[in-house]
């Protein structure tokens, strides 16, 4: 049996990085011997059996054609595992595509694989420079901003500041490799806002964080749990949509 594990964290959708990645896979597909059973796994912080092991290649490359990057983080244990109990046994082949995130092992993670299981990796390369707003807060009449350069050289952010639909301020932050800056930008008066900075280049689900300003007709979100402490059972997201606004909470939460 092959398996070929797809990487679809985070990491991977920067331009380009996917596209690398789904014709590692397809050619993995492709290469296995032709007596060989082929399945298809995707994993992030979990992982799936997104093709079933069978004698047909072309299902196999579907599969790779209809998996998608998501907001997880690279889990390289959950891939081994669920690729491992796909093999059930058998004489196996795990072929790991992805671009080795050094995170994807937590301290003290392992894997077991069997004896008969050869493990290979398709490297799709590193992602590039990236660029990210990692937190956004109201300060006064203004809104404040956290930029992160994840790049091993320095970089020009030029980030904006969007209020109720319009441009309401730019600024530009030189900042080193591997470091935070925060950003203040001007004109915060309004319902709501966002922080964006421009990075063409880099991962695109990071360029951008909201933020609420004017808090008085606040929506209200319930929250259905299916178990009988509704106060522990949601109590991530309730802390999430409680997050502070310039005026308080930005949402009533009722479970």
């Amino acid at each position: 049996v092959t398996i070929v594990a797809l990487d679809t964290s985070l990491s991977l959708s920067a331009p380009g990085q996917f596209e690398r990645a789904k014709t590692l896979a397809k050619e993995a597909i492709a290469a296995a011997p032709s007596g060989d059973l082929v399945g298809v796994v995707t994993f992030s912080n979990e992982a799936r059996i997104a093709r079933e092991p069978s004698g047909e290649r072309a299902p196999a490359s579907a599969a790779v054609d209809q998996a998608a990057t998501n907001f997880g983080a690279t889990r390289y244990r959950a891939a081994l595992s669920r690729a491992s109990a796909a093999i059930e046994g058998r004489r196996g082949t795990i072929i790991v595509v992805t671009d080795l995130q050094e995170g994807g092992w937590d301290s003290g993670d392992s894997a077991t694989v069997p004896a008969s299981t050869e493990v290979k990796v398709a490297d799709v390369g590193a992602p590039p420079p990236n660029l990210a707003v990692i937190s956004v807060r109201a300060a006064g009449e203004r809104v404040a901003a956290v930029v992160r350069n994840a790049g091993p050289s320095g970089r020009e952010a030029r980030v904006r500041l969007t209020v109720d639909g319009r441009i309401a301020g730019e600024a530009t932050a030189a900042m080193a490799p591997g470091q935070s800056s925060e950003v203040m930008l001007p004109g915060a008066r309004g319902t709501e806002a966002s922080v964006a900075v421009d990075d063409p280049s880099g991962i695109q689900a990071d360029n951008v964080r909201y933020l609420v300003l004017n808090n008085r007709i606040r929506p209200v979100v319930l929250l259905v749990t299916p178990g009988s402490d509704p106060s522990r059972d949601a109590f991530y997201v309730r802390h999430a949509l409680a997050a502070e606004g310039a005026d308080g909470a930005a949402y009533g939460v009722e479970s």
